[in-house]
């Protein structure tokens, strides 16, 4: 539902004559950058059904503490994590 919404409203910011010439190109950006943001979301859907024992979540919750808490060793940590989640987390 939000995937449509999003591509309607896009698709009125460039498609609209009154509204473009309102628009600003950050807006725009803005709008391509959420786009972004929810397809790797959507597509690490389909790759978090091969892993139900949450065994990834947990190696992904152990990476960010070792951000937030300024530790090293927190690549070591995602090695082996499929790559859509280590896309994902560098782009937030």
């Amino acid at each position: 539902m939000c995937l449509v919404g999003l591509l309607l409203l896009l698709h009125r910011r460039l498609s609209e004559p009154r509204v473009r010439a309102t628009s600003r190109a950050m807006d725009v950006v803005v709008l391509l950058w959420i786009l972004a943001t929810l397809t790797l979301g959507l597509v690490s859907i389909f790759t978090s059904m091969g892993h139900r024992d949450g065994e990834t979540m947990l190696k992904l919750m152990s990476w960010v503490q070792h951000i937030a808490t300024f530790r090293g060793g927190a690549a070591a940590l995602i090695v082996d994590v499929p790559a859509i989640y280590k896309t994902t987390s560098s782009s937030a």
